[in-house]
């Protein structure tokens, strides 16, 4: 089952309109079965995502150049970065353990309704 999404630009509140300066909004319905917790918890991490995949992507391009989706060898990439992950995430599970033996439980036992 798909969620439908509605994609749509919109100038940033008082930025000139220029297309450099459009941030695109995403209009969720779905949202709308949550609660207001719940969405500002979503749009919070929604917001932050954007941002700092904006920020890797630019910074991506104007090191290497070029376009992404024209270059070879993704899928290499990939499963590089992927490899990195598990390295990261073993790494930091084993500096909370280590260091903090109690939040490591927490982060690591499943809660009641985690099934």
């Amino acid at each position: 089952m798909s969620t439908q999404y509605e994609l749509f630009e919109s100038p940033v509140s008082g930025a000139a309109q220029d297309p450099a300066t459009n941030v695109f909004h995403l209009r969720l319905p779905s949202l709308s079965q949550l609660t207001p917790e719940q969405q500002a918890h979503v749009r919070g991490i929604l917001k932050d995502f954007c941002l700092a995949f904006t920020e890797k992507y630019v910074k991506g391009q104007l090191e290497h150049g070029g376009n992404m989706w024209q270059k070879p060898g993704m899928l290499a990439c990939l499963q590089d970065e992927l490899l990195d992950h598990v390295a990261y995430l073993s790494t930091i599970e084993f500096q909370i353990h280590k260091t903090e033996p109690e939040l490591h439980e927490y982060l690591t036992t499943p809660g009641e309704d985690d099934g």
